[in-house]
């Protein structure tokens, strides 16, 4: 049997944007609605592109994957030989890396629990990636 280890870290949110606080919970719900878009984005400070998928409510927690596409291929082998060889991709396909994620608010404060792994995006890149589509989609301001 294989054991799988993760790291989740938990850290506590804020939004804001022209001196106001962002109501996260309302924007993760138009998320969860369709009514704003989270399509794949290419962040200045990194080489890959990322997206934000599969999110959805349950009972006012939020969870989804955040992934990251990479252009390199994993290499495939056996235990039996040495021979190795890349994975092969369907045409129009890419790699991705995916970092599960939880986000709630707890009395006062939003929480953010995210998975960490060695290839998919940081938590950083998340915060990065989320400030995007609320700029680029001119999001309002909650309650």
């Amino acid at each position: 049997m294989i054991t799988k280890h993760y790291t989740v870290r938990y850290y506590r949110v804020q939004a804001h944007r022209d001196g106001k606080e962002l109501d996260l919970l309302q924007f993760f719900d138009d998320i969860v609605k369709k009514q704003v878009a989270t399509p794949a984005i290419s962040l200045v400070e990194q080489s890959s592109d990322y997206q934000l998928r599969g999110v959805s409510v349950t009972d006012g927690m939020y969870s989804g994957h955040f992934v990251r596409f990479r252009d390199d291929l994993p290499i495939a082998g056996s235990r039996d030989h040495e021979e190795e060889k890349p994975v092969e991709l369907a045409e129009g396909e890419e790699v991705i890396d995916k970092n599960h994620f939880a986000f709630y608010k707890k009395g006062s404060a939003y929480v953010l629990a995210y998975q960490s792994t060695m290839e998919g995006g940081s938590s950083q890149a998340l915060g990065r990636y989320l400030a995007a589509i609320i700029g680029k989609q001119n999001y309002g301001y909650g309650g």
